[in-house]
């Protein structure tokens, strides 16, 4: 059977990328990584396993939804669960063969996974499995495949690649007892347009920038994985980021009753993102091929990897203000994490863009703290030297969306004590 070719949609207005009505962004492995053991971590208040694999099914079951109902021709079981397969592997989630399943209970094995390969460069080994949002996937294209509402089907890991594994395994098995599934918000509450945004002067030609990178062919390879710019991709789904945090940060809450706490561990996995998404893009050949040619000033570096985010699929970031050394202003119209809390939970008593908020600081630390221009090693002592020290740039969100604002703002100044 041919290879399943999705049809990834761009809304110019809104900046998002949307595979059959779902937003999708990219994120790195380091992100990925950091964000999920963030998760994990934090275990004492909240079942980081169920929210991991159901934010999972949250995003997945309605993007195959859609896309069956625009395709009614596919309609076998075999055929659906080879689709899902294909935008698996497109996605650079890895491989998973799925085609061969009759049954509904079984198990299947494969080598290659995002996040079980990706754990094991970066940690080496840990004592349980690390693929919740492969878990989540083939539960919600299995109760597809099998016309069952999602959440019909338990998945889980029993062999993996980071527990020292040759093999991954995932054991399914269909159920009747299962909680009725949330709705996912899909694009959620977008903004109109983006006409005020008002950039600094810049050398740099951001809609060039962000048309070639939205152009380049970034998918998943023969194994089903996307190395580029000095990490590995994934096109992941904003939603299921935004269910993992918003719900972990719910449960982290009521359990604690301490608001900030949640947030601390957010805006940290958005530095984590910031300095291996950003300092891997800004040290690349396809940096040193586009943009720099383009940089005059270090303060053309701010605005050429704002012009990069824009291509990320994250909304609309604008440099309002920047004093070299010592200030940044960042606003941002339509980010997905805005976006989505507003279409699921509604109007929110506080900012909710930690990603954005971390991945501000992270800018300033990266070229004005510490010189991404001279292609340092991205490692965990540059990392502490970077977001550690008394002369490390913190952002603050001062406007949200989530909250009524228009738009996002965020301000990024140095550390005082």
């Amino acid at each position: 059977m041919k290879k399943y070719k999705p049809i990834i949609k761009q809304l110019e207005f809104e900046n998002l990328t949307i595979l059959y009505g779902e937003p999708v962004i990219y994120h790195c492995n380091f992100y990925n990584l950091f964000l999920q053991r963030t998760i994990e971590d934090a275990g004492e208040y909240i079942d980081a396993p169920k929210i991991l694999t159901e934010g999972a099914i949250f995003a997945v079951y309605p993007m195959l939804r859609n896309l069956f109902l625009k395709n009614l021709s596919i309609r076998d079981t075999k055929e659906r669960l080879k689709v899902a397969s294909d935008i698996y592997s497109h996605l650079g989630f890895g491989i998973l063969p799925m085609d061969d399943i009759v049954k509904k209970n079984g198990s299947i094995k494969t080598k290659v996974t995002h996040y079980s390969i990706s754990w094991r460069l970066k940690w080496n080994k840990r004592d349980k499995p690390v693929d919740y949002f492969t878990c989540g996937f083939l539960s919600a294209a299995l109760s597809l495949a099998f016309y069952k509402p999602p959440g019909s089907f338990q998945v889980t890991q029993s062999r993996c690649l980071s527990m020292g594994d040759e093999i991954n395994e995932f054991e399914f098995e269909y159920r009747t007892d299962f909680s009725r599934f949330p709705n996912s918000p899909g694009v959620g509450v977008t903004i109109r347009d983006s006409l005020g945004r008002k950039p600094i002067p810049t050398n740099i030609n951001e809609k060039e920038i962000m048309q070639t990178l939205k152009d380049m062919p970034i998918e998943g390879n023969e194994e089903g994985l996307i190395p580029a710019f000095g990490v590995i991709l994934t096109r992941h789904f904003a939603n299921y980021y935004n269910y993992i945090s918003f719900e972990t940060e719910k449960a982290i809450f009521e359990a604690t009753k301490e608001p900030s706490l949640a947030i601390d561990l957010f805006t940290e996995s958005g530095h984590v993102c910031a300095f291996n998404t950003f300092g891997g893009i800004m040290s690349s050949e396809e940096w040193y091929g586009l943009i720099y040619p383009q940089c005059k000033n270090r303060e053309d570096w701010v605005s050429g990897i704002v012009a990069c985010a824009n291509a990320l699929g994250w909304g609309f970031w604008t440099v309002k203000e920047l004093i070299p050394y010592k200030k940044l202003v960042l606003r941002v119209d339509g980010g997905y994490e805005s976006n989505g809390y507003l279409g699921f939970y509604g109007k929110a008593k506080s900012p909710k863009s930690y990603l954005v908020n971390g991945g501000a600081a992270g800018i300033m630390n990266l070229l004005y703290h510490g010189d991404i221009c001279k292609k340092p090693v991205l490692n965990e002592e540059f990392y502490g030297e970077l977001f550690k020290s008394d002369e490390s740039f913190l952002s603050n969100q001062v406007k949200c969306r989530a909250m009524g604002d228009d738009w996002c703002e965020f301000i990024v100044e140095k550390v005082t004590f």
